[in-house]
């Protein structure tokens, strides 16, 4: 008996001093860790990209030689690592110098070791490489012998699979490369357009303004396009099909409206030199936003006649208030893009409204 109320006792105190020295100290929350939380860490950021990008339609080929501009972030960088799947990769150089580089999976590892890149400083990786994308990364259509009538187009509403790609924001100077019969549609500014002795055409877009890397689209195929502005002074093309003209008032209904409503409304000038759309063939989805240049799928341009059944309306509303909410900022992770999506929702609803 003498022992059992001892050790109650002594349970009694120990349960006491816990109790008092829980209640000094901060209340603590316990919950597992998310691994998409947090953006991962970055030993180097993208800075810039120049390129210049051919096509082998045929044979769903990209060739293309990239020049990007990188500085490390944290400590000497041993090497960088872009998603590029299906690349054949033919030589690596960073500021003139060869490096070695090698695949895994769809992954390219460029070892930096050689360089001993120094933290804060720019330096230049030049790839020169070729890829076959087969995962529907980029879109060749029309070009197969099966696919004879269809029109012929080359589209990408992102750079997996035709550009060496890591997560960054960039400015960009892009030079593309193609049949002169056909026009290109690209993002940024169209600062030059050469003819070259080959029957090929260059098409030359500059992005100044850093944009996510992620936002980055080409569309090749036979369109011509009209310009208009909207009141506020923002420069937009409205691209076609040639010989579809008729269907370019209908099909941009209120785009020049949309454009004056949101800077209004959201309180921020448009952030980019220009606006720019275009459909494509064989779009999985309603459209894309893109920085400055939208695509959208081609059953959505349309006459007067459909206008009633089918436009393109919320859409395009949609699409442009992402270039705020989007592409001038970004989620940083994947799983806040609901964020992103639900502004360009409520801002398309309130300007059809």
């Amino acid at each position: 008996m003498k022992n059992k109320i001892s050790w109650q006792w002594f349970a009694t105190c120990i349960g006491l001093f816990l109790s008092v020295c829980s209640s000094a100290q901060d209340k603590t929350v316990t919950y597992l860790v998310d691994p998409a939380s947090n953006p991962p860490e970055l030993i180097v950021a993208l800075k810039h990209l120049k390129a210049e990008v051919r096509f082998v339609p045929a044979e769903n080929k990209v060739i293309a030689r990239t020049d990007f501009t990188f500085v490390p972030i944290q400590y000497q960088a041993d090497s960088m690592v872009f998603y590029a799947p299906d690349f054949k990769v033919n030589s690596a150089f960073v500021d003139k110098k060869k490096v070695d580089f090698k695949m895994s999976g769809s992954n390219l590892i460029i070892d930096l070791r050689s360089v001993k890149p120094e933290k804060s400083k720019e330096y230049h990786l030049i790839l020169d490489y070729d890829a076959c994308p087969q995962s529907g990364m980029i879109y060749f259509v029309g070009w197969k012998p099966w696919e004879e009538g269809k029109t012929k187009e080359i589209w990408a509403h992102r750079p997996h699979g035709w550009l060496p790609y890591m997560d960054s924001r960039i400015t960009m100077d892009m030079y593309y490369t193609f049949d002169s019969s056909f026009s290109i549609f690209a993002n940024g500014e169209r600062v030059g357009i050469k003819d070259n002795h080959n029957g090929t055409r260059t098409w030359n877009y500059r992005m100044t303004k850093d944009h996510p890397f992620f936002s980055t689209a080409v569309v090749i195929g036979p369109y011509d396009f009209k310009t208009s502005c909207s009141a506020g002074g923002v420069p937009l093309e409205f691209w076609y099909y040639r010989g579809q003209e008729n269907k370019v008032k209908t099909t941009y209904a209120y785009t020049e409206a949309m454009m004056d409503f949101y800077e209004k409304e959201i309180g921020v000038c448009y952030p980019y030199q220009v606006y720019r759309q275009a459909p494509v063939i064989d779009y999985m989805y309603g459209a894309m936003e893109t920085t400055t240049s939208t695509i959208f799928g081609d059953y959505m341009l349309i006459d007067r006649g459909a206008f009633w059944q089918r436009n393109y309306i919320n859409t395009n509303a949609h699409e442009m208030a992402h270039q705020w909410f989007g592409n001038a900022i970004t989620q940083l992770v994947n799983k806040d893009v609901w964020l992103t999506e639900s502004f360009a929702t409520y801002y398309a609803k309130i300007f059809e409204r």
